[in-house]
């Protein structure tokens, strides 16, 4: 995760997890980030270059989803994929485009 931001360019959070994490992330080794919020806004606007993904192999059975009931359909094509040493899958999938079949 930290070799991922370290490679963008910037890192862009909604209000909450910009609160979140100026409160929390200087006090912990590892952090889960993430905005739902503020990535409903950007796919609902067609402004996501590039979706990375990380399934772990765990399940919880409860939680917030990320695509949720009426979000806009979206193909997506798989562009990399690592599988870390403890078995997390890191996806990175990119817009297949207007044209792509689904």
């Amino acid at each position: 995760m930290v070799g991922g931001i370290q490679e963008a360019g910037g890192l862009l959070l909604g209000l909450r997890t910009y609160e979140i994490f100026a409160g929390h992330w200087p006090n912990q080794p590892d952090l889960v980030i993430g905005s739902g919020e503020l990535v409903q806004t950007l796919m609902r606007h067609d402004l996501v270059d590039a979706y990375q993904l990380m399934l772990h192999p765990l399940v919880l059975g409860s939680g917030r989803r990320l695509f949720r009931d009426g979000t806009m359909k979206t193909p997506l094509k798989l562009v990399d994929s690592t599988t870390t040493t403890k078995g997390v899958l890191i996806l990175t999938y990119e817009p297949a485009g207007k044209d792509a079949e689904g």
